[in-house]
């Protein structure tokens, strides 16, 4: 593997708890450029995590928006709605 891909793997380990040696821990502490990339691979992965979430939400309330207006599912609507009256 090349270098940049062996320090990827480095830092992916560290932010998801799989470094068994405290390498890169030691590389954030001494190397500012490391911590910056170590930063920037966490936020990139909290972006992940937020867009991953909205399309969830997104596809949940098209599926909602779908079972309780189109006439076709009434049925299926009232049998929900019974549970909670």
């Amino acid at each position: 593997m090349r270098t940049s891909l062996i320090e990827l793997q480095q830092i992916e380990d560290h932010l998801f708890g799989k470094d068994s040696t405290s390498l890169i821990g030691s590389s954030i502490v001494t190397d500012v450029d490391m911590a910056e990339r170590v930063m920037w691979q966490k936020e990139a992965y909290a972006m992940v995590h937020r867009y991953g979430r909205n399309k969830l939400r997104d596809e949940l309330e098209a599926i909602h928006n779908k079972l309780f207006t189109e006439s076709r599912y009434a049925r299926f609507r009232r049998q929900v709605m019974r549970l909670f009256w």
